[in-house]
């Protein structure tokens, strides 16, 4: 009986050790591919800095722009075509996430997206570091309207940002209670702390805005029709659809050539501000996905990264903010805005 005894406790002390020991390599597998995956991230993000370098630098051969910083030479990177930029999606060449050309990784795979920011609505501009800001206000609204989203939101969003407008008193009676930070956003996730914003609002709204230094300028080579609304409110849906049809057979070279190709009236052209337009665009959203293999040599362990680059006029490219914590479906994580702070995945 004592041996059996002995036996038992032997097996169970045996177990215990063996189940100790897997979960001990499990761990140590886990922090390993964890430090992988952030290596292949980190490069990924800096394939994407490499590819708007090149696109600001070199004049493709055969190439029909003299180098505007206009991105036909990645979608030839990248496709080994010559056909034009997707400017109607915003992205440098099929570059997409899940969708353009996957890189073989020695135990797994990575997918790349390059997203034009300068196609969006910089929710920033309703703040009260941009002077325009109440005018600003009426060009949301508007894009609002065109998104199906209320209206009222264009006025929580710029009380938001307005100090004295009451609304702090507002966000008090909230579980739990918070203040409006009265600042610019350092981004759009922060969207949803505004009154009357809904999940489905955000979900038609967040490919449309982005948070980003007031003095950021709309590229309208590639803003969709719904932000070329907000231009002018002069601006009727046939200006806007020439200046999206237009673009398509060649880039606009300058404001100019898009008021001219379109042949805007006079009274169309009122109130239109050329300082907040450009032809080309400066800031750019690198989200890169690392898909590695388990021990098993499965591929069911996603590792994402979203990084925002600024371009500089020298074709400097430098890392504005960087998010290793969203997913496919999610871009609302606080963001690492100090480029130089180590990031670790969790």
């Amino acid at each position: 009986m004592q041996v059996l005894l002995i036996l038992t406790l032997l097996s169970l002390v045996a177990t215990n050790i063996q189940l100790a020991q897997r979960q001990s390599l499990d761990r140590s597998v886990s922090v390993l591919m964890r430090g992988q995956a952030r290596e292949y991230l980190l490069g990924a993000e800096k394939m994407g800095a490499q590819l708007l370098y090149f696109d600001g630098t070199v004049t493709m051969p055969g190439s029909k722009y003299d180098n505007t910083k206009f991105d036909d030479l990645a979608n030839q990177l990248w496709n080994g075509s010559s056909t034009d930029t997707d400017t109607d999606t915003g992205l440098i060449g099929p570059v997409l996430l899940g969708q353009g050309r996957e890189t073989e990784l020695e135990q797994g795979m990575a997918m790349v997206q390059v997203t034009d920011l300068n196609r969006r609505f910089n929710i920033n501009w309703l703040s009260d570091q941009n002077p325009d800001a109440d005018l600003m206000k009426s060009s949301f609204s508007r894009l609002l309207d065109a998104l199906g989203i209320n209206t009222a939101l264009a006025d929580s969003v710029r009380n938001w940002f307005h100090q004295d407008s009451g609304a702090e008193y507002l966000y008090t009676t909230k579980e739990p209670p918070y203040f409006p930070p009265v600042m610019p956003m350092s981004d759009i996730s922060e969207l949803r702390l505004v009154d009357g914003m809904t999940d489905d609002f955000y979900d038609k709204l967040k490919d449309y805005v982005c948070a980003l230094p007031v003095d950021m300028r709309l590229n309208v080579n590639t803003a969709s029709a719904e932000v070329l609304q907000t231009v002018s409110s002069s601006w009727t849906n046939d200006n806007i659809q020439k200046i999206v049809d237009s673009r398509k057979d060649a880039p606009f070279m300058s404001i100019d050539e898009m008021i001219n190709t379109v042949g805007f009236t006079e009274d169309e052209l009122k109130g239109l501000d050329e300082d907040m337009l450009t032809i080309n665009s400066d800031y750019f959203l690198v989200h890169a996905e690392v898909d590695l293999e388990d021990r098993l040599g499965r591929l069911n362990i996603p590792f994402y990264i979203q990084s925002v680059l600024y371009r500089d006029q020298n074709n400097a490219v430098e890392l504005l903010s960087r998010n290793l914590s969203v997913t496919p479906l999610d871009n609302t994580a606080v963001s690492e805005t100090n480029t130089q702070t180590q990031v670790n995945i969790n």
